[in-house]
Formats: structure tokens, sequence, C-alpha cells
């Protein structure tokens, strides 16, 4: 999985994504950015060497499972919250998509 098979995958449905060269994260969006802060649903992904990670603006991390599913993780994660971010993944997504919360200072550098 690649963050442009992310990007074209969100696309297809709908959806946005940014990605911020920085921090090698992609951020996906319900809105165009830079709309996002106002009235959308954002949340940023990140592929390290040893896996993908999904963060929140609290922050709060998530380790993804299956790399696979990263697609229809963000797909329905968008859709059920299409107009507010999140602060947290709510526990119906982590149990169905098999996230692992982790601390920040466990997320590893690009």
């Amino acid at each position: 999985m690649s963050y442009e098979q992310l990007r074209v995958a969100l696309a297809a449905v709908g959806f946005f994504t940014h990605y911020r060269e920085d921090n090698d994260t992609l951020i996906c969006t319900s809105e165009e950015w830079p709309n996002v802060p106002q009235r959308a649903h954002s949340f940023w992904v990140a592929r390290r060497s040893d896996g993908w990670y999904l963060g929140t603006w609290a922050p709060r991390l998530y380790r993804i499972a299956d790399a696979s599913r990263i697609p229809a993780l963000c797909i329905a994660w968008l859709r059920r919250y299409s107009t507010r971010a999140q602060w947290e993944v709510d526990e119906n997504t982590q149990r169905e998509f098999q996230l692992s919360e982790i601390g920040a200072e466990d997320l590893p550098a690009e």
C-alpha cells in the first residue's frame, strides 16, 4: 500500500487527501484542503518501516494491524463522522480494523 494508492481510493468515493512532506504523513479528510479545520473530519496516516499508523489531532495514535485494510478504514471512519474531527477512534472502529493505541513516543521516525 502506498500513499498514492490510498489517495486514489479515497478520491474514488469523494474524499480528499493532503500530503505533508515535512513529516511524511497523509491527511485524510471529508473536505478539500484547506477547508478542513472549519467543517470537516480529518486525521492523518503515516507509513513507517514497521507498518502503518493513524493519528488524530488530540493527538491519539493507533497502529494499523492490516495494511491492506487502510482504504476501507479511512473510508469507513470518514463516512461515520463526515462533518467534524474526532479526537479518538471509536471502539467499534478500533475493533473492526484491529487498531492498537500507542503512545506518541512509540511512533517510529520516518
